[in-house]
């Protein structure tokens, strides 16, 4: 045996991020469904965090982040135009911002590595932000480190990816949801009591048709599981004792 005891983690005081520059927003997504719902989320967030750090945003929304297919991307100085721009995203009016689907639409602007990182060094000296997040819409690959040289902002705790809210549950035949609710039956596995003054005595008639014989077929056979027996016990003892 073992006893471990675990002490909360409690970062130093960092300095707060400051810059002249402004700061680059990045959001994606699978599709534009999720990607909504992540425009919206962060709005709500900043709505109810109105003294957070831009660029501790930022930073984190830039390294923080997996790249999805559906991207959205533009440039802000404070979290009032943030706002704006967040909520210009479903208008019609979208100057300021960048959207595009890396996989629907092919990008003519292609570099390698080295020269991609050429390229974002020199659009940083000269203070090329927009051309950044237009390029990282289109499908460039960002080093995102790259623009805080002396030092980094703080990574801070932002809205989760917004999953689409799917059920994946198994269909269930008209059979089987007799099965699971039968009022004429004393329980799923015992059909009904059979017992007597000599004896304590059940009895179920099964067609074939339940959940836990379609599903446990052997060598092509139907069976019984094993953890049904258990059950049929148990509820068995407990009805004999009228504790069910």
């Amino acid at each position: 045996n073992a006893h471990l005891i675990i002490e909360e983690y409690i970062p130093g005081e960092k300095p707060v991020y400051q810059s002249n520059d402004p700061a680059i927003i990045v959001l994606s997504a699978k599709d534009k469904d999720r990607l909504k719902e992540q425009v919206e989320n962060l709005y709500a967030y900043v709505e109810d965090h109105k003294d957070i750090n831009i660029y501790d945003l930022a930073y984190t929304l830039q390294v923080g982040r997996e790249p999805m297919e559906e991207r959205l991307a533009f440039v802000t100085d404070n979290l009032a135009q943030l706002k704006r721009n967040l909520s210009g995203y479903n208008s019609e009016e979208q100057p300021d911002l960048f959207i595009g689907n890396v996989k629907k639409e092919v990008s003519s602007f292609s570099l390698t590595e080295d020269a991609s990182e050429t390229y974002v060094k020199a659009a940083i000296s000269k203070h090329q932000y927009a051309a950044l997040a237009q390029l990282w819409v289109s499908g460039l690959s960002i080093d995102w480190e790259l623009l805080y040289s002396h030092e980094q902002p703080k990574r801070v705790s932002l809205p989760t990816y917004p999953f689409a809210k799917e059920r994946y549950w198994l269909p269930i035949s008209e059979a089987s949801s007799s099965f699971l609710s039968n009022p004429d039956q004393l329980h799923p596995l015992l059909h009904s009591n059979a017992s007597s003054l000599s004896e304590q005595k059940y009895k179920s008639t099964y067609t074939g048709s339940e959940l836990f014989l379609e599903d446990h077929i052997i060598l092509g056979d139907k069976m019984l599981p094993g953890v049904a027996y258990l059950e049929m016990a148990r509820a068995a003892g407990s009805f004999s004792l009228e504790s069910s």
